[in-house]
Parts: structure tokens; sequence; C-alpha cells
């Protein structure tokens, strides 16, 4: 069940699950005055941002083990990595006991389903060690395409179109039969 006082706000909280894990982003920046109280069943946190007050209490669908738990701060956002009591547990079909609050949403970006766990995640975009430049530019051993070769299949293509441009002037009679009527006037 979540619960809070009413002169409390909200912040948004995006949690995502792994198998041992479970990840809460709260997004407020520039925090001051935080306070988690952790329980196997249950968080309560709360903190100033911008000198508003911010709260909320969570009661866990699972337990967690809070000795392996961890908060971090940084200027944008906490993010708590909170470690499952049992190791091999099922994965939890919701984050809550009760109703899930309306701050409360799912982190895409570090989602991951079961199915997925077992699998190697693909690299990153930014992830550049997999791939082959030489293939990617189809160029010389060095890597990079001849800029003669490239220059003269430019010149080359710029003649081949001035020619197809000649031809078509010679041909105008054809145009003029291809040509739309003119509008009719009212």
């Amino acid at each position: 069940m979540m619960t809070g006082n009413p002169t409390h706000l909200y912040p948004e909280v995006l949690w995502a699950q792994r198998d041992n894990e479970i990840y809460l982003t709260v997004h407020l920046s520039d925090t001051s005055d935080q306070k988690f109280d952790l329980t196997p069943k249950s968080l309560n946190f709360s903190c100033l941002s911008d000198d508003k007050m911010y709260a909320f209490n969570f009661d866990f669908y699972g337990e967690i083990n809070v000795d392996e738990s961890v908060f971090h701060k940084s200027p944008r956002e906490i993010f708590i990595i909170l470690k499952k009591k049992e190791k091999d547990a099922a994965w939890w079909p919701k984050l809550l006991e009760g109703p899930k609050p309306h701050f409360l949403k799912t982190d895409f970006v570090r989602w991951k389903d079961e199915d997925e766990e077992e699998e190697d995640t693909p690299p990153s975009r930014n992830d550049l060690a997999g791939m082959d430049f030489q293939k990617m530019m189809g160029g010389n051993s060095a890597g990079m395409p001849d800029m003669s070769q490239m220059m003269a299949q430019m010149g080359m293509n710029k003649a081949a179109q001035k020619d197809s441009v000649n031809t078509d002037a010679s041909n105008s009679d054809d145009e003029e039969e291809s040509a739309p009527p003119p509008l009719e006037t009212v």
C-alpha cells in the first residue's frame, strides 16, 4: 500500500526488474535532506527539492535484502538498487502489494523480461569495437576510397547527365504531345 502526507508532493518514480534486483529511479534534481527507511517489505522515502517536500511509501510485493541494497544520488536523480531477498525467486508480477500509484512508471530502458535475462546483450550504439570500418567504407587497404577515382566517376556522371539533357532538348516535339491541355476559362 502506498500512503503519503497531503502536504507532500509525489516524485516521478521509474521501476525496472531483473531476476535478482529491482531498480528504482526517483526523478528529482538537486535534492537535500534525503531520508530512506528501507525494511524487507517497504521503503519510506522523503527529500527536499526546490524548497518542496517530496515523499512516498512503498509496500513491496516481495521481500528485499536490506544489507545488499544501495542508494546513489546524482544532481538529476536518485537511483536505488534493491536486491531481492531470495536470489532464485520468481519474477514479481508487480512492484507493490497494493494498487499502482499514479507517479510510478515502468523504466523501459532498464527493464528486461525473464527470457531476455539469459540472452547475450547486443552491443550498444556506442560500442564500436565490433564494427569493421574498412568494409563500411568499401575502399582500399587504408580504409578510404581513392579520391581521384571518385572524382573521375563524378565527372563522368555529370557528362552523362549533360548528354541526356541535350537529347531531351532535341526531342521537344514529344514533350508538347504529353503536356496537359491548357485550363479552360469560365
